[in-house]
Parts: structure tokens; C-alpha cells; sequence
């Protein structure tokens, strides 16, 4: 078996810290039987069930659904603390889009959107 990190890939680029294991016929066992990549060579041991592993002890809420349903019984809309749907819309569409922060932040400094924030409803 050999390990490898693959930094030349177009695929790497993406992924570029991911390890591949892949088998290698050099590995496949020396002419004495030993190092053999078979079967005969795992080693399954069965968890004790006394222990219970892998049973489910209760259901706990998550962060998001702790907040969501406080905002609910304080009566407050879905996209609160934003100001309107629109305004959520459009924080959303502008962490999603893959501009920059330099790029957010001159928008965010643009006089209509500066304007529009200093306005007291």
C-alpha cells in the first residue's frame, strides 16, 4: 500500500491537502507469505453490546434549533436581526457569491448602501 498527496492534479487544486491510499502490486506480499494484503491478515473483534455502542441515549437540540425556536416564541421573524427579507436576501446573495471581502467591503461603503443604514425607520 502506498500513500500519496497528490499537488499537480487539476483535481489537487481543489482538494489539495487530501491523502489517497491506493493499492500497490509491491505490496501484494513478499515470497515467504508474509506481509500479505489478503483477507487472512484482518483482525475483526466484535464490540461487546453490554457497552451499547452506537444506540441512540436521547434527542438534544442543535444550536440552530435552540436560537430558531427562541426567536419564534420572542415573536421575531425568520431572517431577524436583518430589518426586512429583502435586506437578508441580499446578505445572504453577497456571502454566497464568492466576491471578495475587499470587494464586500467597498460595496458596503458605496453611498446608497451607507445611506440606507443610517436611515431611522
Amino acid at each position: 500500500m502506498k500513500w500519496e498527496c497528490d499537488t499537480n492534479t487539476a483535481e489537487s487544486n481543489r482538494h489539495s491537502k487530501r491523502a489517497r491510499v491506493e493499492e500497490d502490486e509491491d505490496d501484494e506480499g513478499d515470497s515467504d507469505g508474509e506481509g500479505s494484503a489478503g483477507e487472512e491478515n484482518l483482525f475483526i473483534k466484535d464490540f461487546p453490546q453490554k457497552f451499547g455502542a452506537g444506540i441512540p441515549k436521547g434527542h438534544a437540540t442543535t444550536a440552530f434549533e435552540t436560537l430558531h425556536n427562541t426567536q419564534r416564541e420572542m415573536g421575531r421573524p425568520p431572517w431577524h436581526p436583518f430589518d426586512s427579507e429583502e435586506e437578508w436576501e441580499l446578505a445572504q446573495w453577497l456571502i454566497t457569491s464568492g466576491i471578495s471581502q475587499k470587494k464586500l467591503g467597498q460595496f458596503l461603503n458605496l453611498q446608497l448602501i451607507s445611506y440606507t443604514n443610517t436611515i431611522e425607520p
